[in-house]
């Protein structure tokens, strides 16, 4: 757990029980309260917790007969709230958060994650025990967890990219916590959903500047709840997404704020523009940025954790740039989620309208688009081409699986007939709570905190219920929002697809002395020999296959025999 915590550890030990803390201090200057928590020596909490509406909640709680100091931190306002409302707690409490709570007085344990999956949580179940944490590797030293691997996820791992049950890890013996879930032992161990996605009411305005005010307001409130009071970073593309958070980010902290932003780059082996807007953007803000180029990394480089393997092929450089920020800061910025919240494509909304021969709004829409930007879109044909499902098809990967994969709702759902079904959707799924993992520091081993100002439930709630056309396509409601605090050519700088970073990598020559595959295990998942290698000209799914079976390779075969284990989880006897 020192890996996720490195400035204190602390743990309780009783007959039945046990808790353990470690501490990430993230803001300097507020004394971090010690945990494990208790206001009454019965009832004992650990939290890892930044919480939003706090104003909101200490008003709730003393309606409810608690008395809330207005310094208290976001773990005590959490302890209050169990004590509010027991585990009707977290329908209270808005952010990230994942805690653990033991009370003696009932023996009974209560563990829960929040809604998006932004703190991580896992669980085991072994002979006289329950453990439950937020670092998985500390889970995975316990004795009686083997390490046995979860065949289901790995053969997900491959043909998808990510694992598509929400409660799989790649170990058999670990579960996940899915986002938005309880986990309660009182006698009876039971998992329950407290939270979903739902269509909310739809808000209209009649000035369009009315929309854009209230946006802006709200992403204020997101930023400002993030900032610590000390030193943070950016995790800044010369996008407009992250570009707009650090845009935020300074309104918010003011001149004297200390924010600097963290850019990667390419110059020789695949130059882009990232560097050149990205020194836009930090030269308007007034704020420094630094630069790690990523030529010189390799594929499949990272070798992942004990409990998993990494999940990207270049995923060191997401890794080195957080480490490069921890030099400086305990929290990153990030930009991610802005795509997400915005996904509205005009050919599926128009699609949409006329098979229900809803010919007006069609046409009304239509004429929003045109109106806000000042055309048709463009390129019209290859547009209606993929509007009307005549693209390219990718390769079906299911042909080179071993392992039977069984069909399994693995999302929550959203009602399909909802106009922002796409987006909702999109934001609900695994590969979201995968990201959030992959960027904690029990995963990192770097003692930075990600946090993510664009999916507060605040701004995403807002974004789903204001009219898509005009305000989603191009992401126009965000544009609109940072004029003046944006460059011109940074605020209207087109959507940028990533570019190809694996080609040219394979091109000069990182996989050709990978060899032959070494683990016997992987044979029994795929058929790693019709897939091959890693090539540049295979398709470019086929290729991240290939590359991810490399990545599975190298974790199964070197995986060694667990460490004695330390104190670092929940036990339940």
């Amino acid at each position: 757990m020192s890996c996720a915590g490195p400035d204190g550890q602390c743990q309780w030990v009783h007959r039945e029980a046990g808790l353990a803390h470690a501490l990430l201090r993230t803001d300097g200057v507020v004394p971090p309260t010690p945990q494990p928590l208790s206001f009454d020596g019965v009832t004992r909490a650990v939290v890892d917790a930044r919480l939003d509406r706090r104003a909101e909640l200490a008003a709730a709680l003393a309606v409810a007969g608690r008395r809330v100091r207005d310094d208290a931190s976001d773990e005590q306002l959490v302890l209050h709230a169990w004590h509010a409302w027991a585990a009707r707690c977290v329908e209270h409490l808005h952010g990230d958060f994942s805690l653990i709570i033991w009370d003696s007085l009932h023996r009974r344990l209560f563990a829960a994650r929040d809604r998006l999956g932004i703190r991580p949580l896992y669980w085991a179940k072994l002979p006289g025990c329950v453990i439950v944490g937020n670092v998985q590797q500390s889970l995975a030293l316990h004795p009686d967890c083997s390490s046995r691997l979860n065949q289901q996820a790995a053969a997900d791992f491959l043909l998808e990219g990510c694992l598509r049950d929400p409660h799989a890890t790649f170990l058999a013996d670990i579960r996940r916590l899915p986002p938005a879930h309880c986990l309660t032992l009182d006698g009876q161990l039971r998992l329950s959903c407290y939270w979903t996605l739902h269509e909310p009411a739809p808000l209209r305005y009649r000035r369009g500047e009315d929309y854009v005010h209230h946006f802006r307001h709200l992403l204020e409130a997101a930023v400002a709840d993030r900032l610590p009071r000390g030193p943070v970073s950016v995790l800044m593309s010369g996008g407009l997404d992250s570009t707009s958070v650090a845009a935020i980010a300074r309104r918010v902290a003011g001149a004297q704020g200390r924010l600097e932003a963290h850019t990667v780059i390419h110059r020789g082996l695949r130059p882009d523009a990232e560097e050149r807007f990205a020194l836009s953007a930090a030269a308007h803000l007034g704020i420094p940025v630094h630069f790690l180029c990523a030529d010189e990394y390799r594929l499949c480089e990272s070798g992942g954790s004990i409990c998993e393997p990494a999940c990207d092929a270049l995923g060191q450089i997401s890794n080195d740039l957080l480490r490069r920020a921890s030099r400086r800061t305990r929290v990153a910025l990030s930009g991610d989620g802005g795509d997400v919240i915005f996904l509205y494509p005009l050919g599926a909304h128009l699609r949409r309208l006329l098979a229900r021969k809803r010919y007006a709004a069609a046409a009304r829409d239509l004429a929003h688009y045109v109106r806000a930007f000042g055309g048709l879109p463009r390129p019209l044909l290859p547009r209606l081409s993929r509007w009307l499902g005549l693209g390219p098809t990718s390769p079906d990967l299911r042909q080179w699986r071993r392992t039977d994969l069984p069909q399994r709702a693995d999302g929550r759902a959203v009602a399909e007939d909802w106009c922002r079904a796409q987006a909702a959707g999109a934001l609900l799924d695994p590969f979201w709570p995968a990201v959030f993992e992959q960027e904690h520091p029990g995963y990192t081993g770097v003692p930075v905190e990600v946090r993510y100002p664009l999916l507060d439930l605040r701004v995403v709630e807002f974004v789903l219920a204001i009219p898509a056309v005009p305000w989603m396509l191009n992401k126009h409601l965000l544009r609109r929002a940072m004029r003046g605090l944006l460059p011109r050519c940074v605020r209207l700088r087109p959507k940028t697809p990533a570019g190809d970073l694996i080609r040219p990598r394979l091109l000069r020559g990182d996989m050709d002395g990978a060899g032959e595959l070494q683990s016997q295990q992987i044979h029994t998942i795929i058929d790693a020999r019709r897939v091959g290698p890693p090539r540049p000209d295979q398709h470019p799914v086929v290729r991240d296959l290939a590359l991810r079976t490399v990545l599975l390779d190298r974790w199964l075969a070197q995986r060694q025999p667990r460490p004695a284990p330390e104190m670092g989880v929940f036990c339940h006897a």
